[in-house]
């Protein structure tokens, strides 16, 4: 990932996540359907429901459609979200944790203003509509823990979180400085 300043920086699932689980549970999915079917079992219809939630859930980490975060100039674009100006993150944390292999690794985003305010753009109509349905229930980098702060699962994505931690932070302290300067030419 560069440091590039007036670039969009696209940041993509990591490519084989979720694989496994939208593959295996579509596969377990149609074999407990035809053992359902043939044995007319609900426990195995109920098997194949849960395979089927369970593949439809982790579809985004599949479809790739668009990169779940976009770092842009003028903010940080989340899939689902919306833009939120660097003006209005106040300050990141990030925490890198790992369960033996698993890593576990999330950033928290502190906002300036409750994130109805703080976003500068929205998701487009347009967007929504080509979505995928039920996209809401589906997979999903970013979670919202209050008004003023949220959460993005970093695990999927194609970066480190280091690495994307950084150049966040860099991209805060230019918007902070352009602020400065403007206020003080004024």
């Amino acid at each position: 990932m560069q440091k590039q300043k007036a670039t969009v920086i696209p940041v993509r699932y990591e490519s084989g996540s979720g694989e496994l689980m939208v593959f295996g549970g579509s596969f377990a999915g149609l074999f407990l359907a035809s053992l359902a079917i043939a044995r007319l079992d609900l426990i195995f219809a109920a098997a194949t429901l849960i395979c089927f939630a369970v593949a439809f859930y982790h579809l985004p980490l599949v479809l790739r459609r668009r990169p779940p975060l976009l770092l842009h100039p003028e903010g940080l674009e989340i899939e689902g979200l919306g833009l939120l100006p660097w003006e209005q993150i106040a300050g990141i944390r990030l925490y890198n944790r790992a369960v033996r292999t698993i890593r576990n690794a999330e950033m928290y985003l502190i906002l300036n203003a409750p994130l109805e305010r703080a976003l500068a753009r929205t998701i487009d109509p347009e967007d929504a509509k080509s979505a995928l349905p039920g996209r809401r229930y589906m997979f999903s980098i970013c979670k919202i823990l209050s008004e003023g702060e949220l959460t993005l699962r970093l695990e999927p994505l194609a970066v480190s979180p280091e690495q994307l931690g950084d150049v966040i932070r860099a991209r805060i302290a230019a918007a902070r400085k352009a602020a400065r300067e403007a206020k003080y030419k004024t």
